[in-house]
């Protein structure tokens, strides 16, 4: 059974609307209707919008934030493991979570940073399941715990209390 854990985000069924206090927006992720009926949404408000596909490169949503002024509303849509990454990069370039709308189309993979050798992979699992390391090779508990900062959950050797 999940642990009901605030770090754990709790997706909704139905994607958020356009935060229309926006003065410009960025709509982060690949094309998928999310994103469109994002686009769509902001182009009837008639404000400047750019759009990136995080998954596929980072630089651009870098470059796109460094240009950022006040007011900017960014929208990241995607995989768990790509939205969750693309707002870590958001927070780090200054954005705070009110300008950030946040939707996974799936939560199937995840982004899990390995305590013991500080490897962070993208693995199929859910929270409390066992995953390789991609690093050490460990078998990790992924655990109830995600960092905002990197966009990643802690994970553990799962065997931790048996070994030695």
């Amino acid at each position: 059974m999940i642990a009901d854990h605030a770090a754990v985000p709790r997706w909704g069924v139905e994607p958020p609307d356009v935060d229309v206090s926006g003065r410009t927006f960025g709509v982060v992720g690949g094309d998928c209707s999310v994103t469109r009926r994002w686009a769509r949404q902001i182009a009837r408000l008639g404000r400047p919008c750019w759009q990136v596909d995080a998954a596929g490169d980072a630089g651009a949503l870098d470059a796109a934030l460094r240009d950022a002024t006040v007011g900017l509303r960014v929208l990241i849509a995607g995989p768990e493991a790509d939205v969750l990454a693309a707002a870590a990069r958001c927070r780090a370039a200054g954005l705070a979570d009110a300008e950030l709308t946040l939707f996974a189309t799936s939560a199937r993979e995840r982004r899990i940073y390995c305590a013991h050798c500080a490897t962070t992979s993208i693995v199929d699992a859910q929270v409390e399941d066992v995953a390789p390391c991609g690093g050490c090779g460990r078998c990790l508990l992924v655990f109830a715990h995600l960092s905002a900062r990197s966009g990643s959950y802690l994970a553990f050797q799962a065997d931790a209390e048996d070994v030695g």
